[in-house]
């Protein structure tokens, strides 16, 4: 499953473990942006628990914060789960990957 390859990919777990060094931001960068591609994704995203921050393939994003919008992601992080991934489809057909991790 594409969801679980990424919520267990230990490149991106190093990265994020080693505090999302910039040496290595490129290489995720385009790690993301190939599964978005090869899977016709309109986005393949991760957010780190710790941190709260969350990148898909054009970069980094922002820090998530605790709201309405966010709330998947906290609601994951007050959670007992080492992870989640998942997919969403939107009414257009893009179709964004998510991914969150303990690390």
């Amino acid at each position: 499953m594409l969801t679980k390859s990424i919520a267990t990919n230990p490149f991106l777990l190093d990265w994020i473990g080693s505090g999302s060094s910039k040496d290595n931001k490129a290489n995720v960068i385009s790690m993301l942006s190939n599964i978005a591609k090869d899977n016709n994704l309109s986005n393949a995203s991760f957010a780190d628990r710790k941190t709260a921050k969350y990148w898909n393939q054009d970069g980094f994003l922002r820090v998530l914060k605790d709201g309405n919008l966010n709330g998947w992601f906290f609601a994951f992080t007050n959670g007992n789960k080492e992870e989640s991934a998942s997919t969403y489809a939107y009414p257009n057909g893009n179709v964004d990957v998510f991914k969150l991790s303990t690390t």
